[in-house]
């Protein structure tokens, strides 16, 4: 059978404690992104308001409001915050120590009950998997919630007194909405497990379920959260970029969990009646969310919602590894090496099989922090920095919610009422934070209702865009105060600096790609080249020289590279001399400070090298 984890003394358990921490905190790092997710950045909002006293408080001063769908987190993240650590830090270490120590115990259980192989199989699930490893650290909810599930799994290993399986069935339904079915689970295993109905934990479970309820009731005005009467009333019109099949896919295909759907199947075929109460309660959750997702999803992916049955499912594959362990064990010649050889083997299949999907989940985790967040968060900072603090601002999302520092009204209505009407018309804020629509460019952004209703565009955050998504953030001031606002950049279009333009043959363009980068490609055997009016665009932007930044774009195919392409040669002349001559290829930039001369463009010459390939230059000017 599959040996069980030795009793330890303390100094063993707590290495091994120790070292299955520092895993998990490396996969931790290696799914980190630069910026909080959406959602985290509401939740730090209100742990730093409970940090100055005001509990569940959109903007300090108003009324209460049930906006965190899991109201303990922002209390939890705000105790860090009130003994003096950065905010930022605080969020994302709590998030990661919560996560790690539940991790670490759960695993420390499995392999005390199941054995090493569970032990060490639940680790290595656990790491490969990229999106429970993004939302224990990026300011989300999930860990508290891994917690919680970790402690129901607990009672069942351990079966205390019903009293405390209530405490932690309760906990659950009153941490957040979609874990009141792991909640009531919960209880059912526990009636299986001993076979009578658990009175005592169901009177416990219901009187927290009552208690909190009750006390939303009165403290928030509603008895549910308001992102959740949001998300379930008012979001059923806006477009949906997903369908019913987002759920079940993320959960049960995506990366390594079709390998723990099929072992997960093999607990419940070689171990169901031995393990029929953590089968009921992970199963079951498992099951219950891919059918309430499936049948009522968002419009958007809202991932961190798969994290109660990921887990569940890397729970239950790590239990059955250890079942199909004990069964290699019994009918294979020489046994527990032959045994040990084969599950090696299955986990280092499990381990290349999933690990580059699970790095292409982890890059597009990353692409979206560092460019999408990213953009929101720098709007947010540069309104912090540069309106008046007395300005209201009216935004849609978590980052430039927090960053800007003020008075928000929520225009996505998770962190208030919702009501009809154009906020910017009814309340008239200062600011207004927005994201372009389809098919607009960053140089010319156009938002009729604002523009009418006497607003200006004031600055532009376009990382995304030049990175060839289709979408930019803006900052709009109302016009009657925009003189107020320092450091007004205007959106420019950059080729009204251009001109003598001569495209190289058949592959030559110049593509605007945002409010200061071009997008550049020779011809075949040809340069593309243009003159560049630096004088007036430094002017134009308030600045005396301008640098410029010529790089390969790092998304240019891997294949392309190897075949000589992302290599071109750029050469500099302001009039007869040459100032600049310089091979680019990929990570390999160039770039230079250009002092301005009045009347005397600067010429760019943009070759091949003698590769004609795919060249992806963007040439970016300051």
């Amino acid at each position: 059978m599959n040996k069980q984890l030795p009793t330890l003394t303390p100094t063993k358990a707590v290495a091994l404690f120790a070292i299955i921490v520092i895993v998990l905190l490396w996969a931790f790092q290696l799914r980190m992104g630069p910026e909080l997710l959406d959602d985290g950045a509401f939740f730090l909002r209100y742990a730093e308001n409970a940090a100055n006293g005001e509990f569940w408080v959109w903007n300090p001063g108003e009324a209460p409001v049930w906006g965190a769908s899991a109201p303990f987190y922002p209390i939890i993240v705000a105790l860090p915050i009130k003994l003096g650590l950065d905010p930022h830090v605080a969020i994302v270490a709590t998030g990661a120590v919560i996560a790690s120590i539940s991790f670490a115990t759960l695993a420390l259980m499995l392999g005390a009950r199941f054995g090493i192989v569970t032990l060490v199989a639940f680790v290595t699930y656990l790491a490969l998997d990229s999106n429970m490893m993004w939302m224990s650290i990026n300011g989300l909810e999930s860990p508290l919630t891994v917690a919680l599930m970790v402690a129901a799994v607990w009672t069942l290993m351990r079966q205390p007194h019903a009293a405390l399986v209530g405490l932690v069935a309760g906990l659950l339904i009153i941490n957040k909405l979609d874990l009141l079915p792991v909640g009531g689970l919960l209880l059912l295993a526990r009636w299986v497990q001993f076979r009578r109905f658990p009175w005592i934990a169901v009177a416990v479970a219901a009187a927290i379920t009552a208690g909190w309820y009750g006390f939303a009731w009165w403290y928030f005005g509603a008895p549910i959260p308001n992102s959740f009467l949001t998300k379930t009333l008012h979001q059923n019109d806006m477009v949906k970029i997903i369908d019913w099949t987002w759920f079940g896919h993320l959960v049960l295909w995506v990366g390594v969990h079709k390998w723990l759907v099929v072992l997960t199947a093999a607990t419940c075929l070689l171990g169901l009646r031995a393990n029929l109460p953590y089968v009921i309660l992970l199963a079951g959750t498992t099951i219950a969310h891919v059918i309430a997702y499936s049948i009522k999803f968002p419009f958007e992916p809202y991932n961190w919602y798969a994290v109660p049955a990921s887990f569940s499912l890397v729970i239950l594959g790590a239990i059955g590894t250890g079942l199909v362990f004990a069964l290699l064990q019994r009918h294979l010649p020489g046994s527990t090496w032959s045994a040990s050889a084969l599950i090696l083997l299955l986990l280092v299949g499990v381990t290349a099989t999933s690990l580059p999907e699970e790095r292409a989940r982890t890059d597009g985790m990353y692409l979206f922090t560092s460019h999408q967040e990213h953009d929101r968060a720098e709007a947010g900072r540069w309104v912090d920095e540069n309106v008046p603090d007395d300005f209201k601002v009216l935004t849609y999302w978590g980052n430039p919610a927090y960053f800007s520092r003020r008075e928000v009204i929520d225009g996505s209505f998770l962190n208030r009422r919702y009501e009809e009407g154009d906020l910017a018309e009814i309340y008239r804020p200062e600011v207004v934070i927005r994201e372009s629509q389809a098919g607009m460019m960053p140089t010319a952004p156009n938002f009729p209702e604002l523009t009418a209703g006497g607003y200006k565009v004031v600055n532009v955050f376009d990382k995304t865009y030049r990175a060839g998504m289709d979408y930019f953030f803006v900052v709009l001031v109302r016009d009657d105060v925009v003189d107020q606002v320092r450091n007004v950049d205007m959106p420019r279009d950059l080729m009204r600096f251009v001109s003598n333009v001569t495209f190289g043959d058949v592959y030559g363009r110049i593509d605007v790609r945002g409010t200061n980068m071009f997008f550049v490609h020779p011809g075949e055997t040809t340069a593309t080249s243009f003159d560049f009016d630096a004088a007036s665009y430094a002017d134009s932007s308030s600045k005396c020289s301008v640098h410029v930044d010529a790089r390969i774009h790092s998304g240019i195919p891997a294949a392309v590279v190897a075949r000589g392409g992302g290599n071109v040669r750029i050469r500099i002349l302001r009039g007869e001399e040459e100032i600049e001559n310089s091979v680019v290829t990929l990570g390999e930039p160039m770039w230079r400070d250009l002092p301005c001369q009045e009347g005397q463009p600067i010429r760019f010459i943009v070759e091949n090298n003698g590769s004609p390939d795919s060249d992806w230059l963007w040439l970016t000017f300051e």
